[in-house]
């Protein structure tokens, strides 16, 4: 069965194949997935993280007929921050910022803060024939102090996970995606994917 995936980030779109393709083999159904041809500008206008997933996916829908659509929309909360940026987490400090600025800025914020501790939030949505369901994930640890690796993609070098005792930036895919926020949504969609593969076999 063919899904689409309603994101342009190249880092969600790796995390997403992988873990599509775990459930791929839980479920026993083999799951060709689809991505986005060209780039898009799609204004995120909604008040939460499922209204702004459902955007993404109603957008998709109108040019991607006939198949699953899977879209996520996630952020990071930091709890002496009152829970910024949250759902806004791709657009602060500026739009066009980089993620390297973008950990910079909550860095800056975070000076000298005694409370750390942070969360990244996950909505995954499937779309399929006008109808949509939709789930959380959530991965706590604290924000460092300073940015640490490389890998992963937005504020992951700057957030420790106690889970695996090291920031995501330092974590492999594989190591990340063990315990990342938006694996956690996902797989609570897996009787939903599996219901629909079963259906189009």
């Amino acid at each position: 069965m063919r899904i689409f995936l309603a994101t342009q980030n190249r880092g969600k779109i790796e995390e997403i194949k992988l873990i599509l393709n775990q459930i791929s083999e839980e479920i026993n159904h083999k799951i060709e997935i689809v991505i986005p041809e060209e780039k898009h500008k799609i204004p995120e206008t909604g008040k939460t993280y499922e209204q702004n997933a459902l955007i993404k996916a109603l957008w998709w829908s109108e040019r991607i007929k006939d198949i699953p659509i899977i879209s996520e929309d996630s952020g990071i909360e930091i709890s002496a921050l009152g829970g910024y940026p949250g759902k806004d987490s791709s657009i602060v400090p500026a739009p066009e910022a980089s993620d390297r600025e973008r950990c910079i800025h909550i860095l800056e914020l975070m000076n000298n803060k005694a409370n750390r501790s942070a969360r990244y939030v996950s909505c995954a949505m499937i779309l399929f024939k006008k109808t949509w369901f939709y789930e959380f994930g959530y991965t706590w640890g604290e924000i460092t102090n300073t940015i640490r690796g490389n890998g992963g993609f937005g504020y992951d070098p700057i957030f420790f996970s106690h889970e695996i005792n090291k920031t995501f930036g330092e974590a492999t895919i594989e190591e990340k995606t063990k315990v990342s926020h938006r694996k956690r949504s996902i797989v609570k969609l897996k009787d939903l994917i599996k219901k629909i593969c079963q259906e189009h076999l």
